[in-house]
């Protein structure tokens, strides 16, 4: 099959699927307070849409709020088309889609964040005795050589140099990849290019020197694509986040790329990832937030991705999703709708981020969505978003302190949540100094920021890259979602594993050993 057949499927699906939304999945809301609003786009981000729409719906407000998650590109493609009133992508626009739009109103958008979580490399894979293998450990290239390379084995000599100990068997890797336009697939592309170069550069070659006509793609030319390619080895591609995870659930020897919080429903563990400092990673909220510190602010509202901070606690690949609407000519009936449903969903709605798999939005990017969703015609203004999301969630509104201070000077925050443009930051109820400098693998993205350190679990001990000076840790024990109350653990993992002290980095061997940053459940 050739890439133009391929294309035009994607695109018969896309039209199949906002046709079907129009006409069926989009019916009436019951109870709802003003129109329907509808929307659809990016998977990475469903479980945690699908619980706001929820919510929602329900007294005091009585939203109607469809969404459909079919990937970025199939949300980005209906927004601008007008099938749909917002849209939700994990990637902007390119500068050829917008082009290609022509002359309408809704290329006068805006980016709200939504949503942020770890692309994990969710798998299923059993020793070669059947016994579950549940510890999986892989760099950035060996991760990547799983969705690039024909024949890979699971006891290649690069994953089993990293699992010592586990009997890999000598089986096919099945990777199973989006078929559909995924923000996923490019952030996965770009996060191979940027830590796999020569892998990527290899696939590149090898897809182009067999299908010609990807050669003036984009792929073809070596950057990050939404659609990855089809039709060689035993690659298996599937529709949206759902897809890949549950072909990955019922299929040994399966490995993906998915929000972790589908490998949490799923119940299958995830790879530790080696970061650019060297330590191995699993996609906590607290890791999650660490590596998204990194992520540098665009003009357009969007962050760019940096996939080597040098904090040996954060978690890459991590990314963010965002809810596209207009700014001009949208109806102020729903556009009212759909800025208070926003003003929920980036303020009391991440109360229940990490219970779902995903991590808060940092104090900083929340104030930045209020001020975006104050852009949407009808929608709340300022403090009075925050006066909704306070009277849906029922508990009083909470004030967050962010403290700047010139480069180079120390700065003190007493008891307040202060985090860099981006993460997470739990503040303990203690104060907190930090030079405004890399301490102890401390994210340094913004001169001047302060940086809160991670919590550590139950019984664990300072090493280095342990507690930046000033602070005060908690030794509360961390669990994950819907997992038993143990200290560091994600599905299927042990509580800790040999050689780790309650998920720190080492002094020594810090390339062997998973460190589990923090998990603060609400």
């Amino acid at each position: 099959m050739t890439s133009q057949t391929r294309s035009a499927r994607r695109v018969v699906v896309g039209m199949t699927l906002a046709g079907s939304l129009i006409a069926g999945a989009f019916a009436g809301t019951a109870h709802a307070a003003g129109p329907k609003v509808n929307g659809g786009g990016a998977s990475f981000p469903q479980i945690e849409f699908e619980h706001w729409t929820s919510v929602v719906a329900s007294k005091p407000y009585n939203l109607g709020i469809n969404y459909v998650p079919a990937g970025s590109t199939f949300g980005r493609t209906n927004y601008l088309s007008g099938s749909f009133d917002f849209g939700v992508s994990d990637i902007a626009f390119s500068a050829e889609e917008l082009a290609a739009a022509g002359n309408t109103p809704r290329k006068n958008l805006v980016y709200v964040p939504a949503s942020a979580g770890g692309l994990a490399f969710m798998y299923n894979l059993q020793d070669n005795s059947g016994n579950p293998i549940n510890t999986l450990k892989l760099t950035a290239n060996a991760a990547c050589r799983a969705f690039t390379e024909t024949g890979l084995k699971w006891n290649d000599p690069e994953i089993a140099g990293l699992n010592p100990g586990i009997d890999l068997p000598a089986r096919d890797v099945l990777p199973f990849v989006r078929a559909d336009g995924s923000g996923t697939s490019f952030v996965l592309s770009e996060y191979c290019k940027n830590r796999a170069a020569d892998t990527w550069a290899k696939f590149v070659s090898d897809r182009v020197t067999s299908e010609g006509s990807l050669a003036g793609t984009p792929f073809g030319k070596g950057l990050p694509t939404s659609n990855w390619p089809l039709n060689w080895g035993r690659v298996s591609g599937q529709q949206a986040s759902d897809g890949v995870a549950d072909a990955v659930a019922s299929s040994p020897d399966g490995i993906t790329y998915v929000e972790t919080g589908f490998a949490i429903n799923k119940k299958k563990p995830v790879a530790a990832v080696q970061n650019a400092a060297g330590a191995f990673v699993l996609p906590t909220a607290g890791a999650v937030s660490k590596a998204l510190a990194f992520a540098v602010k665009s003009a357009d509202g969007t962050y760019s991705l940096n996939y080597s901070g040098g904090d040996p606690a954060a978690y890459f690949p991590s990314t963010y999703s965002y809810v596209i609407t207009q700014t001009t000519g949208a109806p102020a009936d729903k556009g009212e709708v759909l800025g208070k449903f926003l003003c929920y969903a980036v303020t009391a709605g991440q109360n229940d981020a990490e219970r779902l798999g995903y991590a808060r939005l940092s104090p900083q990017l929340v104030a930045g969505a209020v001020a975006s969703i104050g852009q949407i015609p009808g929608a709340p203004q300022g403090t009075n978003c925050s006066d909704i999301a306070t009277l849906l969630a029922g508990t009083p509104a909470t004030t967050t302190t962010t403290t700047r201070a010139p480069t180079g000077s120390a700065t003190t925050v007493p008891g307040s949540a202060t985090t860099q443009p981006g993460s997470t930051a739990t503040q303990l109820g203690t104060a907190t100094t930090q030079p405004a400098s890399s301490v102890g693998g401390a994210a340094t993205n913004n001169p001047g920021s302060v940086t809160v350190t991670t919590r550590r679990g139950s019984g664990s001990t300072p090493s280095s890259g342990g507690a930046l000076p000033g602070t005060t840790e908690s030794t509360t024990a961390e669990t994950l979602p819907g997992q038993p109350a143990v200290t560091d653990t994600l599905p299927g993992q042990p509580a800790v594993t040999p050689g780790v002290a309650g998920g720190d980095p080492q002094t020594s061997g810090a390339t062997t050993g998973i460190i589990n940053a923090s998990l603060v459940v609400s």
